[in-house]
């Protein structure tokens, strides 16, 4: 009984974890709203914007980086997917975790809870019958490439692979949620951005 309630004291949790992100608590247009209007990449000016360390948005990125995947589906004839904030806060901390911590993969080695593609995204939500994730890791130099130009560089390069090929036309899933995160890389001298897919069918 001790040891249980030791494990549920430790137990990770989202939202307080989402909450110690100054830049992602921070609310914003492109947090959630932006997704209700059925708003392209190139119809906003903000995803013109060059991207800035400095002054980084991630919602904006966040949501350009699922609007250049609905281009993908649209220009393969695939339904569109229904956004889905559980999804984008389990691609978010995914892509975040891979940052601080070093590592590059679908599974988790530092929180048991979130290892798995399965386990992240069914620690966001219960209604899950079928899951993908797709990750990728890029290089930029700041305020040289804008917030479209990533996303659509991060997609089309995930688009290369057979695998995430599959998850972005794949017509079993109906959900999905972007998330990406950044760093400097002191070793490259440039920044790295991760930008993380996770699909879903939820009912």
């Amino acid at each position: 009984m001790k040891l249980l309630i030791i494990l549920q004291l430790f137990q990770f949790n989202m939202e307080k974890y989402l909450a110690k992100i100054p830049s992602f608590a921070t609310d914003n247009f492109f947090k959630n709203k932006a997704y209700e209007k059925n708003l392209n990449l190139d119809s906003i000016p903000e995803a013109n914007q060059k991207i800035s360390i400095a002054n980084l948005d991630l919602h904006l990125m966040n949501w350009c980086l699922y609007a250049a995947t609905m281009e993908i589906r649209a220009r393969y004839k695939c339904k569109p997917l229904n956004y889905n904030e559980c999804l984008r806060n389990a691609a978010f901390v995914h892509a975040h975790q891979m940052i601080i911590y070093e590592f590059f993969s679908h599974l988790n080695p530092y929180f048991p809870e979130l290892k798995t593609p399965s386990q992240r995204m069914g620690f966001c939500t219960k209604n899950i019958s079928y899951d993908g994730e797709n990750i990728n890791l890029n290089f930029f130099e700041d305020n040289t490439i804008s917030y479209k130009q990533m996303a659509r560089e991060i997609v089309n390069s995930l688009f290369q692979s057979k695998g995430h090929r599959r998850n972005m036309l794949s017509d079993k899933y109906n959900s999905l949620g972007c998330g990406a995160f950044w760093s400097y890389n002191q070793k490259e001298n440039r920044h790295k951005i991760l930008g993380v897919q996770c699909f879903a069918y939820l009912y």
